[in-house]
This record gives C-alpha cells, sequence and structure tokens, in this order.
C-alpha cells in the first residue's frame, strides 16, 4: 500500500558480468536507502520458452555476485530486488561465453 509508505524496493542495479573462459561473476549495486528487500531474484532470460515462466535463481537480499561454470552460448540475465510488497524493476545485462 503506498499510500502507508509501503512499496517494493528500489531494487540493485549496475549489474555486470565477467567472463573468463566458461566461468562467469555477475556482480551488482544494492539500491542505497528506499524500503528494504528481502529477497532477490536472478531471472534467466535466455531461457524463456514460449509463454512459461522465467528460470528464476533466489538470493539473500545483502547478495552482490554470483559466479558459477557455464556452458558455452548467449545469455540474457536480470537481477531485481523483492519484499512483502512486490518486486522492483529489473537490470539487465547480456554475455557471451565462448
Amino acid at each position: 500500500n503506498p499510500s502507508l509508505g509501503q512499496r517494493p524496493p528500489d531494487g540493485p542495479f549496475n549489474l555486470h558480468a565477467t567472463v573468463v573462459g566458461n566461468n562467469v561473476t555477475l556482480t551488482w549495486t544494492q539500491s542505497p536507502g528506499g524500503p528494504p528487500q528481502t529477497f532477490q531474484e536472478l531471472l534467466l532470460l535466455h531461457l524463456r520458452v514460449g509463454a512459461q515462466p522465467v528460470p528464476t535463481l533466489l538470493f539473500p537480499a545483502a547478495a552482490t555476485s554470483v559466479s558459477a561454470t557455464v556452458p558455452s552460448g548467449h545469455y540474457h540475465v536480470a537481477i531485481l530486488g523483492g519484499n512483502a510488497c512486490g518486486k522492483s524493476d529489473n537490470d539487465a545485462v547480456q554475455f557471451t561465453v565462448p
């Protein structure tokens, strides 16, 4: 309820991918101030099939990076924050793993 000062968090921003071989590190910046976020979602937009929901990975509210070894290919991912009032806008990045 925005009239009571309740709203989704501002969400993370400045999502960046660093690719070294098949190792990928995603880093992002937490939004200062605003309503607190209680979780983050990493959306795997490149895996969307038709009208199915986007595959999602959940992260703790304070996370600012994740690393993984992934197969070669083109990736499109996004990060957003959420709380009991809803979810923030997302920040997205595309990258290619050789």
